[in-house]
């Protein structure tokens, strides 16, 4: 804790560390969290803390594992409007560091991050204030996350900030901005709440290159993030999320499992919204509930299109409780593609809101299987998916295939671009094909 009331308690360092093993298998550590946090530093911010107990700066080629944390945020309370201690309040914070591994980690309830990877901070730049925007930083590199499971964080339960070459492998990020003391599906948020983003795993640079115009950012853009057989479940607000393309080059999401089933998911979000420069996500498994408007895969037409230059959708199994549940809408023609997927519809409540795929270079070789049982609306032809316009003139729609058990007289539109002719689409019972403004074929 800072400020006039300073008990000069700090956050547990390790400085300068060179080919080091923490073990502690078997061994549990609490950290103090009851008290509360006063809006007394600022407008946003407070001198109260809480301790990290593995704040790892200026090291390499070392390892900490076995550990089970428990940042306790469910005996901690906050004036309303604190946000976040950028440099407290994690179980583990690695800035400057490299060729590390985390593992074997059980790390629970604390005040932000489960972790957080590449901090960065480096000093501040001669004749600029302390303000964090004119901070310079220096990236980690060649980080391993292995067998780490990561929950019910007030922020979230993986940040990623300035780092380069980070695997994460067979680990679980569930129910973060759940801060009661429950676990599981009975989570709740909790006497203290939540800080947003309140996701799974946040790739977010504070800062992009640094240049002789941008002095305050990082000596190289995040990048080279893979996540392989993870887990993703039930957080808040989002369960994987990046969305500052100009500042991450590339992330790969491979056999995972991303769901958000839960009943006290946020209203609004609560799915996917991975966005960096080069994305590649396949193989994996979507499983989305509809409690949340915009739920699952999301993609805004407000990302920046100069900075993104590849992103694809392959080889996906996607299972939906609202059509909705899908929303990509490239409306800068950045180069998305959705081919060779599995999208299985059971609407059980949004069902008036369509999928929508606007915009996209390809959407190629899929199935769609719509269940009619979950539809509620009668009319006598309801879309369920909208392609809006292709991202240019060598755009494709080709080779899906669309299926339905709905019978009687009733319809299923897919709803094509204007003046565009389908090749080599498919549809299996009460299911048709519009070009925008068309009758039903």
């Amino acid at each position: 804790m800072g400020g006039p009331n300073k008990n000069n308690v700090e956050n547990i360092s390790y400085n300068g560390c060179r080919n080091v093993k923490v073990t502690g298998y078997g061994a549990s550590i609490d950290v103090f969290g009851a008290f509360h946090r006063y809006l007394d530093l600022g407008s946003h911010n407070s001198y109260e803390g809480e301790v990290v107990p593995f704040y790892v700066l200026n090291s390499s080629n070392f390892t900490i594992e076995g550990f089970m944390l428990n940042g306790n945020v469910q005996d901690t309370t906050r004036d309303a409007g604190v946000v976040e201690d950028a440099g407290a309040g994690s179980g583990i914070v690695t800035s400057r560091s490299s060729d590390y591994t985390l593992a074997d980690l059980y790390i629970h309830h604390f005040q932000a991050d489960g972790i957080m990877v590449g901090a960065g901070y480096l000093g501040l730049n001669s004749g600029w204030t302390t303000s964090s925007s004119t901070v310079y930083r220096l990236a980690d590199r060649n980080v391993t996350i292995k067998n780490v499971t990561s929950t019910n964080n007030a922020r979230d339960d993986l940040s990623i900030i300035q780092a380069y070459g980070v695997m994460v492998e067979d680990s679980t990020f569930a129910d973060a901005g759940r801060t009661a003391a429950t676990t599981g599906t009975a989570s709740k948020i909790g006497a203290y709440r939540w800080h947003p983003p309140g996701a799974g795993v946040d790739v977010e640079p504070d800062a992009g290159l640094r240049t002789s115009q941008h002095p305050y950012g990082s000596d190289i853009l995040t990048g080279k993030v893979t996540f392989i057989h993870d887990v993703f479940k039930d957080n808040y607000m989002w369960q994987m999320v990046s969305a500052v393309p100009y500042a991450v080059t590339d992330i790969t999401v491979d056999h995972c499992t991303i769901e958000n089933v839960a009943k006290d998911a946020n209203p609004t979000y609560g799915g996917f919204d991975l966005v960096p420069q080069n994305g590649d996500i396949h193989d994996s498994t979507f499983i989305f509930g509809d409690h949340s408007e915009y739920g699952g895969i999301i993609f805004w037409p407000n990302e920046s299109a100069e900075t993104v230059n590849h992103l694809v959708f392959h080889h996906n199994i996607f299972t939906l409780a609202t059509a909705h549940g899908i929303y990509l809408n490239s409306s800068n023609n950045i180069p998305l593609f959705f081919n060779d997927n599995v999208v299985n519809i059971k609407a059980t409540g949004r069902d008036s809101s369509e999928m929508l795929l606007y915009n996209l270079a390809s959407v190629s070789r899929n199935t769609f299987n719509i269940d009619a049982g979950g539809f509620t609306n009668t009319a006598a032809v309801q879309t369920v998916l909208s392609y809006g316009n292709l991202a240019s003139s060598t755009g494709t729609i080709s080779g899906n295939t669309y299926t339905t058990n709905l019978s009687g007289k009733r319809y299923y539109r897919i709803m094509y671009p204007k003046d565009f002719v389908p090749s080599n689409e498919k549809y299996t019972g009460n299911v048709v094909g519009y070009a925008s403004e068309a009758p039903p074929r």
